[in-house]
């Protein structure tokens, strides 16, 4: 199979050769044609985060050296922050496969440098605040420090193992009395994944985004298959997810006591991700999630009105237009067309203006922006935004925010969100306004 890569071996890098040093064992050993840094590369040129694609034209029997390849992958990490959360995953995974050819380079891999045989380790240390005011209530607040670790172990070539776990101390400043639940552990994502060519085979506790995370940012257990074919990215999902305070919140009052004890139940989705030029992409799913309590196990709303069905089928739209480097105009909607218990909950979306481009990596690096968010509770999982910001879910209004790389690897984020419940049925349509901030130190 031919194999189009970016000519990195004769543009100017980040470092020069004058520099270079050969202390690795056999630096130029031969990259195997079917190995997965092929089509990664690939596919960052044809994401824009190198430029140049299509200098070279490898055939599918020409190997190339791992020396070589790592200068590719040092031009990718010199344009990081121009790629997307997928990509940056992809140029993690290439800096961790060729680390040591990269060091011959002078590359410092930032963020995966700390290496033990063939487990690769990054992570980061947070503090999250949380200050929600609902109408004619006092402000509730939360805080809580969370140490993440992701440590990546190399099986092979094409297989390696994913996880992601953290480390959590809750209510801090609180009396060690007043709470039992102050400390605690989670994995999240423990999972095998496998790159064949265009392919990616994922098998265990693995991420669940969907686009724009307004769906879900979330987890799951089950198989997920990722294939790319030239800018068309498409994604299977099949599993069990944990609903526990998710769709059909417990936080909504509209479920019965049975109900939380049952919680899991069965995920299916396809979603499709278009990348049409480094300006427009755009997405969309489909999301099936199945469980036998649905029907019987809830009382909708205070008319007694049960849900009915045993299932929810949602579906969702969006993209993503950056008009240059720095400003670009998101928007994505969801929408859950079986609900039949109030259709104002049934659908969500989100429409955000950002300015600038985050960082850890870069100093003085930020980022501004406007959004207006509707969460209904019928068509969404776990939007991103009501985790990691300032939104609240079952909510509508606008939300404002900026990040800030004050020093390198160290971001603040602060925002802030002012609207009302949308459901008169649940708070009585009340207002609500929320203030999240964080700090954030990567390594």
């Amino acid at each position: 199979m031919k194999k189009t890569l970016v000519s990195a071996l004769t543009a100017t890098l980040v470092v020069g050769t004058a520099s270079t040093t050969f202390a690795a064992a056999n630096p130029f050993s031969d990259v195997p044609t079917d190995h997965w840094a092929y089509d990664a590369v690939a596919q960052l040129a044809r994401d824009g985060v190198i430029e140049g694609y299509g200098d070279t034209t490898f055939q599918g029997e020409s190997a190339i050296t791992r020396y070589e390849m790592a200068q590719m992958v040092a031009k990718a990490m010199a344009k990081q922050d121009q790629a997307n959360a997928a990509d940056k995953a992809m140029i993690d995974k290439l800096a961790a496969e060729f680390s040591d050819e990269l060091n011959n380079l002078g590359v410092r891999v930032s963020n995966l440098e700390k290496k033990m045989d063939n487990v690769y380790w990054k992570g980061e240390l947070k503090y999250d605040y949380h200050g929600q005011k609902n109408e004619g209530e006092s402000r509730g607040s939360s805080n809580e420090l969370t140490l993440r670790l992701e440590p990546t172990m190399t099986v092979n070539d094409h297989w390696t193992i994913e996880t992601q776990g953290d480390i959590t101390l809750s209510n801090l400043g609180k009396d060690p009395g007043e709470t039992e639940d102050s400390k605690e552990f989670n994995l999240y994502h423990l999972y095998v994944s496998g790159n064949y060519g265009n392919m990616t085979y994922n098998l265990g506790k693995v991420p669940f985004w969907t686009e724009q995370g307004l769906i879900a940012d979330d987890e799951f257990t089950g198989a997920q298959v990722i294939a790319e074919t030239g800018k068309l990215t498409t994604q299977l999902n099949a599993g069990r997810i944990n609903n526990e305070t998710n769709l059909m919140s417990e936080d909504t009052g509209n479920r019965t006591s049975d109900f939380k004890d049952t919680r899991h139940g069965d995920i299916y989705s396809i979603g499709f991700t278009y990348k049409a030029d480094p300006k427009f992409s755009f997405g969309t799913g489909y999301y099936y999630y199945k469980n036998k309590n649905l029907k019987n196990g809830m009382d909708a709303f205070k008319d007694g009105k049960t849900y009915g069905e045993d299932h929810v089928a949602l579906w969702e739209l969006g993209g993503t237009y950056n008009f240059n480097d720095k400003l670009s105009l998101a928007g994505v909607y969801a929408g859950n067309p079986d609900g039949n218990q109030d259709s104002d909950l049934s659908h969500a979306y989100s429409a955000q203006l950002q300015y600038g481009v985050g960082d850890e990596g870069d100093k003085g690096a930020y980022d501004v922006y406007a959004a207006y968010r509707y969460l209904g509770n019928y068509a969404t999982f776990s939007p991103t935004w009501a985790g990691d910001g300032s939104a609240v879910y079952g909510a509508k209004g606008w939300e404002i925010g900026t990040n800030v790389t004050f020093m390198k690897n160290m971001v603040a984020r602060l925002s802030y969100f002012d609207g009302k419940y949308i459901s008169k049925n649940y708070n009585d349509g009340k207002d609500v306004n929320q203030v999240f901030g964080e700090v954030d130190i990567f390594f």
